[in-house]
């Protein structure tokens, strides 16, 4: 992963977990450069566009403290956790591991107290900087160092604790290929397969498997059918249980992984892409791909406190009605009939009525779609078919 200032964590106020979607999360800039990575946007891979303009655009610099160094707020790993609906993640000068609620922003962001993410380390070191984060379907955090010596397990659910579980053991068939090598296992990212296992994927396109128990790192090749320039900072699963790798350095594509041949096969639509220096997800490799179209449309929810007009909708836009719900904040998506996300919005509703103004894609094609309403805590409060002709 590249380097990417905190001043980012600004705009989470506008992103929100879908109960039944989780699009990939990417850290993008508007241009090249080492410090630039200043946008969160979640990325259609098929499309290599992102998708929900209330998250788009430059981000509002967060304030710091008098005396503060900006440089040890930058950053190089994150992880999201479904369930808590969280985004972990950790400066790389500064031996913390912390987090923001996604479902409350307002609250702020959260430092895990009276722990060090590396205990005594020197974060001014670049090999014990935390350049690597996951979450596993069952909960667990994982961060690793640049230089392999230290992988850190955190649990997301009750009370916080961090364990060094110690470094990285080469596999002895691993030869040259040493998972502690700066020249080849530094940086990338590390993602969970469904057994709970880690694949680490290097910015130089190595790939190891870690067997969380033995801590085991094994050499397993490079990835092969990637454009020549292209280094590998972002990884992680689909919704089809692929490993899909981004690059920070070029925009062209996003590739899946075969991880029997190590062969990446470009899953976008062949455009010029957003280069990304990050790439997480609530998804695991090897999952069984989600059905979206056979459950999509069969929870429909209605809420007498929520209008929505035109039905069906003509030029594109449309407006939703809110009369008397509880204040807060609010996300409204809209899905195709295959159950992919199309476009979405934040609102936040004041006490009394509110009327607010969507406004879809243009070249939205006729047909049947769901509007779905989330509120506090992901609770779906409206869910509904919406016509578009």
């Amino acid at each position: 992963m590249r380097q990417f200032y905190l001043l980012l964590f600004t705009v989470l106020s506008s992103v929100a977990f879908s109960q039944r979607s989780l699009p990939v999360y990417t850290i993008t800039a508007d241009q090249q450069g080492p410090t630039s990575w200043t946008q969160l946007q979640l990325m259609d891979l098929q499309t290599g566009k992102a998708i929900g303009a209330a998250i788009q655009g430059k981000v509002n610099h967060v304030k710091l403290s008098a005396g503060q160094d900006a440089s040890k707020q930058l950053l190089a790993a994150c992880a999201l956790d479904k369930q808590g609906q969280r985004l972990y993640f950790a400066p790389m000068q500064q031996n913390q591991l912390r987090y923001l609620d996604l479902a409350n922003p307002s609250n702020g962001i959260r430092v895990i107290a009276g722990q060090e993410l590396i205990a005594g380390a020197d974060m001014g070191d670049i090999g014990s900087q935390v350049t690597r984060m996951t979450i596993d379907s069952r909960g667990n955090g994982y961060a690793l160092s640049n230089d392999a010596k230290h992988l850190v397990r955190f649990n997301t659910n009750g009370d916080i604790q961090v364990q060094d579980l110690g470094a990285l053991v080469n596999n002895p068939g691993n030869d040259v290929y040493s998972v502690h090598d700066r020249c080849i296992s530094w940086g990338g990212d590390i993602c969970a397969d469904i057994n709970g296992d880690l694949y680490l994927v290097t910015a130089n396109r190595a790939v190891f498997f870690i067997d969380i128990k033995t801590r085991v790192a094994s050499y397993k090749g490079l990835i092969t059918g990637l454009p020549k320039s292209y280094s590998t900072n972002g990884v992680a699963a689909d919704d089809q249980g692929r490993m899909v790798v981004g690059s920070s350095n070029s925009k062209d594509g996003y590739f899946a992984v075969d991880l029997k041949t190590l062969k990446a096969t470009r899953i976008d639509a062949g455009n010029a892409v957003l280069s990304v220096a990050d790439m997480a997800s609530a998804y695991v490799i090897g999952q069984k791909p989600v059905a979206w179209s056979n459950t999509l449309m069969d929870a429909i929810v209605r809420n007498e406190a929520i209008h929505v007009y035109p039905n069906p909708v003509i030029n594109g836009n449309f407006r939703v009605s809110f009369s008397e719900l509880p204040a807060g904040r609010y996300e409204l998506q809209l899905f195709d009939w295959n159950g992919k996300l199309v476009t979405q919005q934040v609102v936040f509703i004041n006490q009394g009525k509110q009327v607010e103004k969507v406004v879809a894609d243009g070249s939205l094609a006729k047909g049947v779609y769901l509007l779905k309403i989330t509120g506090k805590n992901a609770r779906t409060v409206y869910s509904d078919k919406l016509m578009v002709q």
